[in-house]
């Protein structure tokens, strides 16, 4: 099947133009029918049929607002801050239980 005028969206001319015919000889009214013969002899109309015709509709929407954001950083830090607050208890316990033993171990020597 040869494509006719009907299947081209813009006119032969503007056609030609963009495939970098000369313009004068485009305008010119009978090299016209001869540009219209050669790109009628080498384009193709291809029809695109789709399997389905559903659409997918993808919507993004906000998962925290500010507030909720807000307030979900706040629990963390408090939840990290609860953690360092123990761990520096823990460390000190630490420390002190060193210090009695090593007192003890001092004392249990100087009576000998």
């Amino acid at each position: 099947m040869v494509p006719n005028s009907s299947h081209f969206p813009h006119s032969q001319t503007d056609l030609a133009l963009e495939l970098g015919f000369d313009e004068d000889e485009v305008y010119d009214t009978g090299t016209n029918e001869v540009f219209k013969d050669r790109i009628q002899q080498n384009y193709l109309k291809v029809d695109v049929y789709f399997q389905t015709l559903n659409v997918r509709e993808v919507k993004q929407s906000k998962k925290y607002s500010f507030d909720s954001a807000f307030a979900a950083l706040g629990g963390g830090l408090s939840l990290y801050l609860g953690v360092a607050i123990i761990l520096v208890f823990e460390i000190l316990e630490l420390a002190y239980d060193i210090w009695l033993a090593c007192w003890k171990h001092s004392a249990k020597t100087s009576r000998r």
